[in-house]
């Protein structure tokens, strides 16, 4: 990819609020945020239980990454999702 990314890290939601469309609304103001000078798009790297998530939004597996948690390895997985 050329050019810029919006990257967002570290945002997660207690289960008690999921479901009520906050990290959509949340979602969609860092999409208009990148949008206001240029189409920037967004990447994350994303929680396994999160990926449903961004695929409803219309994000796209792009890569895949790893991390240590616990002394294991865990994939996770990277997700692209162009301003629209």
């Amino acid at each position: 990819m050329t050019g810029s990314t919006c990257i967002g890290e570290h945002v997660g939601f207690e289960p008690s609020v999921m479901g009520r469309g906050i990290g959509r609304q949340v979602l969609r103001k860092a999409l208009g945020l990148g949008q206001q000078s240029e189409r920037i798009p967004f990447r994350a790297e994303s929680d396994p239980n999160a990926t449903g998530f961004y695929e409803r939004m219309g994000a796209r597996r792009a890569a895949q990454g790893v991390t240590l948690l616990e002394s294991q390895t865990r994939g996770l997985p990277i997700l692209e999702l162009d301003p629209s």
